[in-house]
């Protein structure tokens, strides 16, 4: 594997050809002018085509943003003379240092715009010996910044070339990478051959082959303008080498040991590094157009604190400002506020607040909660990975990884450190286990739990030595458990398991879609150079559209002037070439696909009618709600109720007598409806029940209640059955939602209630405790099996059933 470079400390110099041969056209009118876009090189002079290789190296060094990145231009072939060296020894005349070595801005993409050809011509080496000159003078001994020159030149002029072994030593000795760009330079990889090249350039292009070949591998390169261009609108993935953040790996409890005077703890120096980095799209908002100058700018960002005052709603508080929290600043003004305002917008004013008049504050639910400064004592943490277990690699899951993976080493001073942390290494590697880590990175920090995995020796993909890959993890409260229905596994109502549904597949199409899956295989599409099957999907040649998209299109808005007669161009065919599906697999999954649809009878959805966009002031896409009728609301009657007689009170006659204050009316049947501020009704309270559980959120409320309307259910005697059928939902309920605690303790209302003297069901508990065990106390084993926690014993759960 190639060595990784460290990102940035990187000195780029630029050294560009203003000769009059660099006024010519890139591709004269006989050659076809017109037939390609400027994004080709047509209608471009040789300079602009050289000015646009050089922009577009730039763009890329200020994209990194990085402030250890510096570049410089230096012309040859100008009017005038302005470089350090001819202003300290005679000599290398017509070389102009245009941007002196700094760090890469738009600034000095505005200047090259402007750079024309001239009169004059230079020795290509004497810009070279002055470059090299520059540099130095402006790294002085800074060993370890890396020094990279980029001559672009036509190689039209003649040139004198003595004593150029010199030169290559000094290059050699200062280890500057060089690259020689020619325009329309021959290229034997790629095939290119330029035709009717004249004598001189065929003397100046061997001599740069020549001049290149004399430095060590590695450091020099000769290629062709276009070439080259082409080359950097490709996606490209650079390695760079991770700074290193020292640490300490621990084991055991230093306190613990140090009272009991035992060796039980041990603390090994190591190293962490980044192994991986997520790539982001690069910002819509770096660069910015400056109206009427048609140069590019990058502009900052100003943030300003703000309360709104003023409007007609006066029931409402006014929004509190906004509060300041990690890493963000939230509004706290209420969502609905946000929204569509009724009153006019002047009547709402803004009034700016200071930022010293901010309190910091954590959301809580949809609750904002301030928290003064020094109000809570923070967690007092020690910077280090202190080792909590040793886990089978068999019980880590990949879902529980968070972020990116990091390396972690020994010390590169210390051997004892070295053979404590191989031995380590080797033993988890051997044991087939993984090491779970409480990590803090830096003293007083939050603290993370991760886990490591052995890396051992031998491996050069890992550097060749004993490491660690380290990754985060989610604490327990950080991971939510649902339950979802198999899609497999159905049952009827008496508990049966059911073989034929017309949500199971049957033989037929199962063996339908595994043929479609197999005629489907990407594994062996393509061909490889011997003619042989081979994958058609290389993930490592697959690189993101969206991200290189995304910088191709703001590159191409930073150097056009007009965007509408120079659009951008159409992506880079890496990028798409894993968009569609190979004809051969195509045709080789029509038969598979037929037969797919056939047993699957698959027939084509007609088109839904379009929904209007309100419904009695609701939005077309509003939820529904979770009881779909009147009766799932109030709970349905134990009586009917009788039908209203349409004949009015005149034509049936007098029907009361004088005694109408003592007619006794009929007594209405009790409610079954939820009580206020209940979800579940007595009418049918395991349908209730269920539907509270669907609804994800109302877990513990559907418990809640459900345990109240029990203890009332419990009265009639003629709802036992009903009774015993809810309890024993609820307790499996209970088991599946970790809400043990709940089901426990109305077990002991139940029975406390059940088996009073005055009870007026006595047959209740009788029935309970026929069922056994199944209806007592939830034990920790039944708990365990689906995660939940419980404190009752087997022994303790017969006990209490069987009392």
């Amino acid at each position: 594997m190639a060595k990784r470079e460290r990102a940035g400390y990187t000195s780029n110099l630029f050294v560009i050809d203003v000769s009059p041969s660099m006024g010519q056209p890139m591709f004269p009118s006989s050659s076809g002018e017109g037939e390609g876009s400027p994004e080709e090189g047509y209608g471009l002079t040789r300079l602009e085509w050289a000015v646009e290789y050089v922009i577009r190296k730039i763009q890329e060094l200020i994209f990194t943003e990085r402030k250890t990145e510096e570049c410089g231009i230096i012309l040859f072939g100008t009017d005038e003379t302005r470089n350090r060296v001819n202003a300290e020894h005679e000599g290398y005349e017509n070389i102009t240092e245009l941007v002196p070595l700094s760090a890469p801005t738009t600034k000095i993409i505005d200047v090259l715009r402007t750079v024309v050809p001239e009169s004059a011509v230079a020795e290509p080496l004497d810009a070279l010996i002055v470059a090299i000159q520059t540099q130095s003078l402006h790294l002085g001994n800074k060993k370890t910044w890396r020094r990279r020159i980029t001559l672009v030149t036509d190689g039209e002029a003649p040139c004198n070339f003595d004593d150029w072994e010199r030169t290559v030593a000094k290059l050699a000795e200062l280890e500057v990478k060089t690259s020689i760009i020619g325009i329309n330079f021959d290229d034997e990889e790629e095939g290119y051959v330029e035709e009717g090249k004249g004598r001189v350039k065929r003397i100046n292009e061997k001599f740069w082959h020549d001049f290149i070949a004399g430095l060590p591998d590695g450091l020099g390169m000769v290629g062709n303008i276009s070439l080259a261009i082409a080359s950097l609108s490709s996606p490209q993935l650079k390695q760079v080498q991770s700074t290193l953040q020292t640490t300490w790996l621990r084991l055991g409890d230093r306190t613990t040991a140090e009272s009991a005077q035992s060796e039980g703890f041990l603390e090994i120096p190591v190293k962490i590094a980044k192994a991986t980095s997520a790539a982001k799209p690069l910002s819509m908002k770096k660069l910015h157009k400056r109206s009427g100058r048609g140069a590019w700018h990058a502009v900052g960002l100003q943030t300003d604190y703000v309360v709104y005052e003023g409007g007609e709603e006066e029931e409402k508080p006014k929004p509190e400002p906004k509060a300041e929290t990690e890493g963000e600043d939230v509004d706290m003004t209420p969502a609905d506020e946000e929204e569509e305002l009724t009153e006019p917008a002047e009547e709402r004013t803004e009034v700016p607040v200071e930022k010293e008049d901010l309190v910091k504050a954590y959301k809580y639910g949809a609750t904002w909660v301030p928290c003064e400064e020094g109000e809570f004592e923070k967690l007092q943490t020690t910077k280090g990975l202190e080792v909590i277990a040793f886990v089978p690699e068999s019980k880590w899951h990949r879902e529980q990884a968070l972020g990116e993976v990091s390396y972690v080493y020994p010390s590169d001073t210390s051997a004892k450190a070295q053979l404590q942390f191989s031995a380590i290494v080797q033993a988890m590697a051997e044991k087939g286990v993984m090491m779970v880590v409480r990590y803090v990175w830096r003293d007083g920090a939050d603290a993370k739990i991760g886990v490591c995995k052995a890396q051992p020796l031998g491996s050069v993909e890992w550097g060749g030595v004993d490491c660690l890959l380290y990754v985060q993890m989610p604490f327990a409260d950080d991971v939510r458990k649902y339950k979802f229905g198999s899609l497999t596994r159905l049952f009827n109502m008496a508990g049966e398991r059911l073989t034929v549904h017309s949500t199971l597949p049957t033989q037929e199409q199962q063996q339908a879609m595994d043929a479609f899956v197999d005629s489907m295989d990407l594994m062996d599409a393509e061909r490889d150079e011997e003619g042989n099957p081979a994958p058609w999907f290389d993930p490592a040649l697959s690189f993101n559209p969206a991200l290189h998209r995304v910088k191709q299109a703001l590159f191409h808005g930073a150097r056009v002037d007009d965007p509408e007669k120079n659009p951008l161009p159409p992506p880079h065919p890496e990028l798409t070439k894993y968009f569609n599906t190979p004809e051969e697999v195509l045709e080789r999954a029509a038969p598979a696909v037929e037969k797919l649809k056939k047993a699957m009878n698959i027939k084509k959805v007609p088109p839904k009618a379009a929904a209007s966009k309100r419904r009695n002031g609701a939005t077309a896409d509003a939820p529904e709600y979770l009881y779909e009728s009147v009766e799932d609301i109030l709970g349905t009657t134990s009586r009917p109720q009788k039908a209203v007689d349409p004949t009015p009170v005149a034509a049936k006659g007098p029907q009361m007598g004088k005694d109408f204050g003592t007619t006794h009316l009929p007594s209405p049947a009790p409610s079954l409806a939820p009580e206020p501020g209940r979800l579940i009704g007595l009418a049918n309270p395991l349908k209730d029940f269920y539907g509270l559980l669907e609804s994800g959120d109302l877990v513990s409320k559907a418990m809640e209640d459900m345990a109240v309307v029990l203890l009332q259910m419990a009265r009639d005697p003629k709802r036992n059955k009903e009774l015993v059928d809810c309890v024993k939902a609820m307790r499996v309920k209970a088991v599946e939602e970790d809400e043990v605690d709940a089901y426990q303790q109305l077990m002991i209302d139940l029975k406390k209630e059940a088996t009073r003297k005055a009870f007026s069901n006595p047959d209740l508990w009788p029935l309970i405790k026929k069922q056994g065990v199944k209806m007592s106390w939830i034990t920790m084993a039944e708990a365990e099996v689906e995660g939940s926690k419980s404190s009752v014993g087997e022994e303790e759960a017969q006990k209490f059933i069987e009392e």
